[in-house]
């Protein structure tokens, strides 16, 4: 394990990536001791995080751990355990974990990183922690006594193995020497009272074997009595028996004081700045965040009512029924249009070919040689002489010098409202010109085009007459 922290920066990098990987624990985390005349320290040198599935509070503690320093003396706190009893592999469990913990940050960094199993490895140097989120599958001492062989005989050396068998605990109780327990007065009494009851009810049976006095013999020596060793052992296993349990009992009040300990401390205490400010941090964004849903669902609500206003009354508020009825509107709307874009092409091409004939019209009419002052004629359009649909041209011509402009637009007037007057006829264009002759008389020409309807009688001899009347009460 020395050699590990003698490495290069980024080999050693490489090497904790590649022990990540084999072992698939949290975080690894080498602690290198740094001596000094007064006292020695254990602090961080180097570490790695395994971040797929870790939060922003979870990072900020471990970045908080890294600049913790522990004392190398004590051997009652992790990290520093394995180092100063020069233990090669020191496995903990949770709760273990927690009672061992010397620093509130600590303390919370395991519990939010959910560590369950941790794995402190001691040497020389320093010491190197792997910890674990889920309980490890394989025989962790096993792998890493594969990876690091001289340091499990180098612990052997420091801790020989006794042949004698003796009444102390066993391996599974080692993590407790050197820790004072608490223990109030009342469990103190009521551990006492659990263990004389325990010897009490023991002693109390009745001794089923039969001794026999040994035979007078004049030596030194004591003769062998099996029955006498069989008393020895059975109150040997007993009292270890006894011891163990009350061990076990104290070590899980103990544990429980610690647990309700902590949880009282979590509660009462504020939290690290750091993390106060990441979760402020989480909070305003996560409020921001609701805050512009919000919004965004009010104005999707607003047009969503608005377009329901555009459309047909009795539509559903439904936003689904809401788009369809939209899109049936506009796919009507849209086939309307075309409809309309049809007709004004039609129009358009009908309003050419007749300001073309009124011009043809106006042109090859010229002005009557009679000196009357007003002229109206009626004449038929070609190509519409069928009995179904007639087109005609009103033409109105007014003689004098006194003629102008605004002469021209009241006759148009007259004769538009007498058009409008009329129920069998209808007013589909209009043409109009002035102009002066040779003795400079003014000349005012005026062409309406007209569709008798369908079915409606026609008196062209009474139309003109009434025409006639129209415009020389206005002249």
């Amino acid at each position: 394990m020395d050699g590990v922290f003698n490495l290069p920066e980024a080999t050693r990098s490489d090497f904790l990536r590649s022990l990540m990987h084999t072992f698939g624990c949290t975080y690894i985390c080498l602690w290198h001791c740094h001596s000094s005349s007064k006292c020695s320290n254990l602090l961080f040198l180097d570490g790695i995080y395994n971040n797929v599935n870790s939060t922003i509070a979870e990072e900020t503690l471990f970045n908080l751990y890294q600049r913790l320093t522990f004392d190398a003396a004590n051997d009652e706190w992790v990290p520093g355990a394995a180092f100063k009893r020069h233990m090669a592999y020191l496995e903990l469990q949770q709760l273990d974990l927690l009672r061992l913990a010397s620093a509130v940050i600590q303390t919370q960094f395991y519990l939010e990183a959910r560590i369950e199993t941790a794995i402190f490895m001691g040497c020389s140097k320093g010491e190197i922690e792997l910890g674990f989120s889920t309980i490890p599958q394989i025989d962790m001492k096993a792998a890493v006594k594969s990876l690091f062989p001289e340091d499990f005989s180098r612990e052997q050396i420091h801790h020989p193995a006794s042949s004698s068998s003796c009444s102390c605990p066993s391996d599974e109780f080692s993590s407790l020497r050197g820790v004072l327990l608490p223990a109030p007065e009342g469990e103190q009494e009521a551990i006492i009272r659990a263990i004389l009851h325990v010897v009490i009810s023991s002693s109390s049976s009745p001794a089923t074997t039969t001794s026999q006095p040994p035979p007078y013999n004049n030596s030194a020596f004591r003769a062998y009595s099996s029955t006498a060793y069989n008393l020895v052992t059975s109150s040997s296993s007993r009292r270890f028996s006894l011891m163990k349990r009350s061990i076990e009992f104290s070590r899980t009040l103990h544990l429980m004081r610690i647990r309700d300990r902590f949880h009282f401390q979590r509660q009462h205490q504020p939290p690290h700045p750091l993390i106060i400010g990441t979760q402020n941090a989480n909070n305003n964004n996560h409020l921001h965040r609701i805050i512009s849903e919000r919004r965004r669902r009010e104005n999707e609500n607003k047009c969503f009512r608005e377009l329901r206003a555009l459309l047909p009354p009795g539509t559903k508020k439904h936003k689904s029924s809401v788009l369809i009825a939209a899109k049936e509107a506009l796919k009507s709307l849209i086939a309307e249009i075309e409809k309309l874009n049809i007709r004004n092409q039609q129009l358009k091409t009908l309003l050419g070919s007749s300001s073309s004939s009124y011009v043809n019209v106006h042109i090859s009419s010229s002005p009557s040689s009679s000196n009357e002052r007003l002229n109206v004629a009626v004449s038929h359009v070609a190509g519409s002489s069928s009995s179904e649909e007639r087109m005609v041209d009103l033409q109105v011509a007014v003689r004098g010098e006194s003629s102008s402009h605004h002469h021209q637009s009241d006759i148009m007037i007259r004769i538009l409202e007498f058009l409008k007057s009329l129920q069998n006829l209808s007013f589909v264009s209009m043409a109009a010109n002035t102009t002066t002759n040779t003795q400079g008389t003014t000349i005012t020409q005026i062409i309406f085009r007209i569709r008798i309807l369908q079915g409606s009688e026609w008196d062209e001899s009474g139309f003109v007459e009434a025409v006639r009347r129209v415009v020389s009460n206005l002249a």
